[in-house]
């Protein structure tokens, strides 16, 4: 079996921790690169990776502030693409006005999509107007969407996301996630649940007839995270098969990559 020589993994994220780089924030108009791939191309990689690692996790947000996002049914046309979602906020001051920043993987940072936004006391967000504040989202698969509610005084920040059409896979009691951080699968988040503490995993990847075996170990609440380049040498597309072996569980995945 061929060892994976043409495509580049970019360092496990065991224990859930993510490293954080100085460098500013990354520009996606770069072009991944297979083995020839420079040290620039790496850097950006990793700042796309913690910047939504450290996003999911909520790192960013205001202590003790936290918003979450609740399907809706699509009542005015059922039959539309995408899926809509209310939004839901807990722990947050009282008498602030606040603006919907998003950022999707299509673009270089955050984009400002809304203002004059406020929270009810019972959560409950509403717009300028006094309708709700809906998301409606348009994704591909595993696609994640990271947004943000920023107070106008600039004291209150809340980092929230949504994967709409999840490509997650379940086996025992664990289950294994692909997220998609760029918009080809060029950089994939690999998120596993429900290991047990401090178990032992390997993590085992194919695409074509490259493979690769990665030994790592699940943080102390049984989750793992890893960060997979799919992209092979002299290919414009293919697909990625990932299993996650514990001790009592080995799901497994695979999704699409490339154009």
């Amino acid at each position: 079996m061929k060892m994976r020589s043409s495509s580049i993994l970019v360092a496990v994220l065991a224990a859930a921790v993510f490293w954080l780089l100085a460098a500013p924030r990354p520009t996606l108009a770069q072009e991944p690169a297979d083995t020839t791939a420079s040290e620039t191309a790496e850097q950006l990689f990793r700042k796309i990776l913690n910047e939504s690692g450290e996003w999911i996790k909520g790192k960013y947000s205001t202590p003790g502030v936290s918003a979450e996002l609740r399907p809706l049914p699509r009542l005015g046309n059922p039959t539309a693409p995408g899926k809509e979602y209310g939004v839901r906020v807990n722990g947050a001051p009282k008498g602030q006005t606040y603006s919907l920043l998003v950022w999707p993987i299509t673009a270089a940072e955050p984009a400002l999509q809304k203002t004059g936004i406020t929270i009810n006391p019972d959560g409950s967000v509403i717009c300028l107007d006094g309708t709700p504040l809906n998301i409606v989202t348009v994704t591909a698969p595993g696609e994640i969407l990271r947004l943000e509610l920023l107070s106008d005084d600039y004291t209150v920040k809340i980092y929230f996301t949504v994967v709409p059409d999840t490509i997650i896979k379940k086996n025992r009691g664990c289950s294994l996630e692909a997220v998609r951080l760029m918009p080809n699968f060029e950089l994939a988040l690999i998120r596993g649940k429900g290991f047990q503490g401090n178990d032992a995993v390997e993590l085992d990847t194919k695409t074509f007839e490259e493979s690769q075996v990665i030994k790592g170990m699940a943080d102390a609440n049984g989750d793992y995270f890893s960060a997979l380049l799919p992209f092979v040498k002299d290919k414009k597309k293919g697909k990625m098969v990932v299993k996650l072996k514990g001790a009592s569980c080995e799901p497994e995945l695979s999704f699409e990559w490339g154009k």
